[in-house]
């Protein structure tokens, strides 16, 4: 897929785009970044030393910490998160937020999307799964009246009927390619993606992360499905649309190729994962130190009984036991990085469907709080999957 240079992630005009190819300008355009953001915060003292590669996130980077670990005590993983040399941005500076039910700020996702489709003053482009949430469909219906708002779906038992007589575009999805995307794009300049579907339960009540980032370079990549990488604010966001594939796709490798860099730790909420190349991925990852916790819906945890069998990774994996479903698709490696979108870790979200994937990176303190508000409330809410799986050493 050709795409015009945009924002450091853009080759030259013309130039055919690979997420996994590197090159010097994609280099010296992350590396850009990480400076811009450790010159401006230099009283945070970091004697880390980053290089960041390419479109598809790789990045080679010295120890920080010594001898690592084969694997790490529960207890002892916040306090290592929190001792890692990352460049922060102010709050106020940052054009990247999250939200969820289940964080103690920003905990207001209906609204905060209502407030976005009312505010809008250009046009408005919704993509989504299941939508029923009565208020956000008519904060729709409202601002139909005034800017053009087009709205493409794959379920919904009311929108037809609420929006009867209004100016809004619907588009109901009938093709085999199930459309599983989760994406508001409004006035060209702002997006807002994630794992809730737009209903009140997914938005108010299960566990779900949703991201509002505004930038325009942005805008115009997800609005029109391309991928790359874009600089927004002093972070850099790689986006990766996934659409149906033929066979065994390889779109498994933007997830571990971020997996291969893992220094210190690799925490996972996620519905539902069973690719087997991300599991053997995340094997080799524990297998040479990295702390590794993946939790996962209690629906979903039996596709993982076969296929980690005679694998060390069993030991790192625990199910939900709240009441509420698990219903986000989110990693966090190294404090540092933060995959999410709305596919699952499977083959059908990862072969199949219309999704969304995004790495957001470097974190900032703010965001890492509210990925860890979340990620607190699961650990206090699940289980083993495998209780009698041996428990890698904790030898170095």
């Amino acid at each position: 897929m050709s795409t015009r240079s945009i924002g450091g992630g853009g080759g030259p005009s013309g130039s055919r785009y690979h997420p996994y190819i590197r090159d010097d300008h994609h280099r010296s355009s992350r590396e850009e970044v990480s400076r811009r953001s450790r010159d401006h915060h230099r009283r945070h003292g970091s004697n880390q030393r980053s290089r960041i590669h390419g479109h598809h996130g790789h990045r080679s980077r010295e120890t920080e910490r010594g001898p690592h670990q084969q694997h790490r005590h529960h207890e002892d993983i916040e306090s290592r998160l929190s001792s890692l040399a990352i460049p922060r941005l102010r709050s106020s500076e940052e054009r990247i937020r999250l939200f969820s039910a289940h964080q103690h700020t920003y905990n207001q996702p209906i609204s905060m999307i209502c407030s976005a489709i009312e505010d809008a003053r250009k046009q408005i482009l919704l993509k989504i799964y299941h939508i029923s949430s009565e208020k956000i469909i008519l904060s729709l219906v409202k601002q139909a009246r005034n800017v053009p708002t087009r709205v493409q779906y794959q379920e919904s038992p009311n929108i037809e009927a609420l929006s009867a007589g209004s100016s809004i575009v619907l588009e109901k999805r009938h093709a085999s390619a199930i459309l599983h995307k989760k994406t508001l794009c409004v006035d060209e300049s702002l997006v807002i993606s994630g794992s809730a579907n737009y209903t009140e339960l997914s938005l108010q009540k299960d566990v779900n992360l949703t991201l509002r980032m505004r930038g325009s370079m942005l805008y115009e990549m997800v609005s029109r499905g391309r991928r790359g990488t874009v600089n927004v604010g002093n972070q850099q966001v790689i986006y990766h649309p996934i659409t149906r594939v033929r066979g065994r796709g390889d779109n498994y490798r933007f997830i571990t190729s971020e997996i291969n860099e893992a220094k210190s730790s690799i925490l996972i909420s996620i519905y539902a994962l069973n690719q087997k190349e991300i599991l053997s991925c995340l094997e080799q990852a524990l297998l040479r130190g990295v702390y590794i916790k993946i939790i996962v819906d209690a629906k979903e945890s039996c596709l993982l009984q076969k296929i980690t069998q005679d694998m060390k990774i069993r030991s790192c994996i625990y199910e939900r036991t709240c009441e509420e479903t698990l219903h986000t698709k989110a990693c966090c490696i190294d404090s540092k990085v933060l995959i999410c979108g709305s596919a699952n870790w499977t083959g059908a979200g990862l072969n199949k469907n219309l999704e969304d994937l995004f790495i957001v990176y470097p974190l900032t303190e703010t965001q890492l709080q509210c990925f860890l508000d979340i990620w607190k409330y699961l650990e206090s809410n699940s289980k083993l999957v495998f209780p009698d799986s041996e428990v890698p050493s904790t030898s170095v």
